[in-house]
């Protein structure tokens, strides 16, 4: 095996160790939310967080996972502003 394989390899292993961890940490933080320990802007600010920190590094996806609670919590946030301001 060469030297890029090799490389290529070890990127490939961190890779799908860094995505299962962000999967974990994710499914632990939203079973949170589920649960009322958390609120959706907290929430909202460790997906954004998350997604910011590993864009690029991790499986497509898991970034696109990332985006659809994004962009839930986003259209959840705007409803309720429209709901108050009713």
């Amino acid at each position: 095996m060469t030297q890029e394989q090799d490389e290529k390899s070890d990127w490939q292993l961190y890779n799908e160790a860094l995505s299962r961890k962000v999967t974990d940490q994710l499914a632990l933080w939203v079973q949170r939310h589920a649960d009322g320990v958390i609120r959706d802007r907290e929430l909202f600010l460790i997906v954004t967080t998350l997604w910011e920190s590993i864009s690029g590094l991790v499986d497509a996806d898991v970034l696109r996972m990332l985006e659809a609670i994004h962009e839930e919590l986003r259209n959840k946030a705007k409803a309720n502003r429209q709901k108050k301001a009713a």
